[in-house]
């Protein structure tokens, strides 16, 4: 016989036991309920329908556009576009979910095209939609005169969380009158929003109208503006991409401006283009000064070539930056690969009072740049400066035919330039000081192959491996082995990846040597030829190397990476429900337990 207490224990655990159960069947009934589990989605321009429902691949949709506003998509589809030339633009209607992207791609691989002949404006819009991703097309033929929007391939304003751009091919956007308001652009950004990934794609040709006398004229192939005092962009990941043949005017190929926090540009190629590579700016939009700045990011792996302003009207002379920190902070600069441009590497800032400030360069190879091989400070008095900040391990070759290999600019301080090499022939300037101050120089190896040494010590050949092969590697018995100041500034790694402090002491330069092999350890990374085919640099260069890196940013890269793979996987054709049975999985996991609880405590006594 049970007692009242009893009685009222064992009634307790039967109510808990009836509602485990009545969790578990309807979490079940959710997760056969097909109205909630992510659904694939089809268009196809040949023999598709705008209208109803559809969308099946019996009955597919015949626009993009109906489809990314159609009354059934939902967070977790997938629209599966059919090959063809689609004449349209597009305005993504709904947003997706944490998890639960709506992803546009094509079927079955298929070549995708949409194009924007006789039409106005961005291509693709993403205005305050997030969890998109947008994977696999090509984009072509935006061109505006005047009036309607700006000619962009992919355009995204408001809240952007989780936008994903991958794999896309995005060519011949242009402005064809100068008109300072417009602002072509292969992919373009502002707002605010957090795990952002642009990956492997392609953009050429964009291009403003350059005149002489009319500077007005923007164009981007990549950026990114943090619009938003109150939110910036973070955990943004920029890799792998291409971007070349562009006109850019007074802009730039690929950019970071503004209220951007935490970011990753990694193994890029920036090749081609008529104005700076790449930029992370501060200082130029109408925010705070707190958060008007990119900051707290890598610029890593990158290969940037033949970037020069000669041929732009706008300026009509050399002054564009390969990599270019202009007010940015917080932001390191490594192993990366800059030859033939007009500057090679430059930390500065525009904006007089302003400063870049807490940068470091290092582990890069900049060679056969025109004016400066590395800059550091406002190149004129009434600009800002650079402050706090390293440039360390760095091997700068065959520049400053027109300006000096190494140069402190205006309103440079407490900087500190360490385990350089400089190498330069005769008739290139080694160094330049300008109005520099308290700025510290130490253990750098100077050498130019005739000529005076510009009172320069030690002033010493550091026997490269190849000079002319651009493979600037140590050789045995290179006075630059071991030479290094401490090892605290340095990278755990040089620039081919490779562990540093191989000896007594940090080696000088961008490479580490090993005495087992012979010479610096590895092969050169630093070799990258301007002829290499532009249609295989991008894929090649989408490996990811960050494993390495010691910047906060890696964090971000690696979970875009996985949210980009996971979202990835679902196109391999491995379940039907574009991403949803992973869902449904979980759901009746959950069930299961649920059930089992109930069951559990719905047989117990006391």
């Amino acid at each position: 016989m049970l007692l009242k207490s009893e009685n009222a224990i064992t009634e307790r655990s039967r109510c808990i036991s009836s509602c485990f159960r009545q969790v578990g069947w309807w979490l079940i009934a959710v997760a056969l309920c097909p109205g909630v589990q992510a659904a694939d989605r089809y268009v196809s321009g040949a023999s598709g329908v705008d209208a109803g429902s559809g969308g099946t691949k019996e009955a597919p949709w015949k626009t993009i556009n109906y489809a990314c506003n159609a009354a059934v998509l939902q967070a977790g589809d997938t629209i599966h576009v059919t090959g063809g030339t689609y004449n349209e633009t597009i305005a993504i209607g709904k947003s997706g979910g944490p998890g639960k992207p709506i992803v546009i791609r094509p079927l079955d691989a298929s070549r995708v095209i949409v194009d924007g002949s006789g039409k106005n404006g961005w291509l693709i819009n993403l205005e305050s939609r997030s969890y998109i991703r947008i994977e696999g097309l090509h984009l072509t033929n935006s061109h505006v005169a005047s009036g309607g929007q700006d000619p962009q391939g992919i355009h995204g304003s408001g809240v952007l969380d989780g936008v994903e751009i991958v794999g896309n091919t995005i060519h011949d956007i242009s402005l064809t009158t100068n008109t300072a308001t417009y602002v072509p652009a292969g992919i373009l950004l502002e707002g605010h929003g957090s795990g952002i990934l642009v990956a492997d794609n392609k953009v050429y040709a964009i291009t403003v109208k350059e005149q002489a006398g009319a500077p007005n004229g923007d164009a981007h192939g990549i950026a990114l503006y943090g619009t938003d005092a109150a939110a910036s962009f973070n955990s943004v990941t920029i890799t792998g991409n291409e971007i070349y043949n562009c006109k850019l005017g007074t802009s730039e190929a690929l950019t970071l401006n503004g209220n951007i926090d935490g970011f990753l540009i990694e193994n890029n190629r920036v090749h081609d283009n008529d104005n700076i590579g790449i930029v992370c700016i501060g200082y130029e939009l109408n925010l705070p000064d707190s958060v008007n700045a990119a900051r707290n990011g890598t610029v890593r792996g990158n290969r940037v070539e033949n970037i020069s302003g000669l041929q732009n009207p706008a300026y009509g002379g050399w002054g564009a930056d390969g990599i270019y920190v202009d007010g940015g902070r917080s932001i390191l600069i490594e192993r990366n690969v800059v030859t033939t441009c007009d500057i090679g590497i430059e930390v500065a800032s525009e904006h007089a009072g302003k400063v870049a400030s807490q940068v470091v360069v290092r582990n890069n190879v900049v060679r056969d740049c025109l004016g400066y091989g590395l800059a550091f400070g406002g190149y004129d008095v009434d600009m800002g400066g650079t402050i706090d900040s390293i440039f360390v391990n760095n091997t700068l070759v065959n520049n400053g035919a027109s300006g000096a290999n190494l140069a402190t600019q205006c309103n440079a301080s407490n900087n500190v330039v360490a385990n350089n090499i400089v190498y330069g022939p005769a008739s290139a300037t080694m160094y330049a000081n300008r109005s520099g101050t308290n700025n510290t120089y130490t253990n750098n190896l100077w050498y130019k192959t005739a000529g005076g040494n510009e009172g320069l010590t030690p002033f010493v050949d550091p026997k490269f491996v190849d000079v002319a092969q651009h493979d600037f590697r140590l050789q045995t018995g290179s006075p630059a082995i071991d030479a290094g100041a401490s090892a605290a500034n340095s990278a755990a790694v040089d620039l081919n990846g490779d562990q540093r402090v191989q000896g007594l002491a940090v080696d000088i330069g961008a490479f580490e040597y090993s005495a087992s092999s012979g010479s610096s350890s590895g092969s050169s990374s630093s070799s990258s030829s301007s002829s290499s085919s532009s249609s295989s640099s991008s894929s090649s260069s989408s490996s990811s190397s960050s494993s390495s890196s010691s910047s906060s940013s890696s964090s971000s890269s690696s979970s875009s990476s996985s949210s980009s793979s996971s979202s990835s996987s679902s196109s391999s054709g491995t379940t039907s429900s574009g991403g949803g049975g992973g869902a449904f999985s979980s759901l009746a996991l959950a069930a299961l337990i649920f059930l089992t609880l109930g069951r559990a405590m719905g047989g117990r006594r006391n």
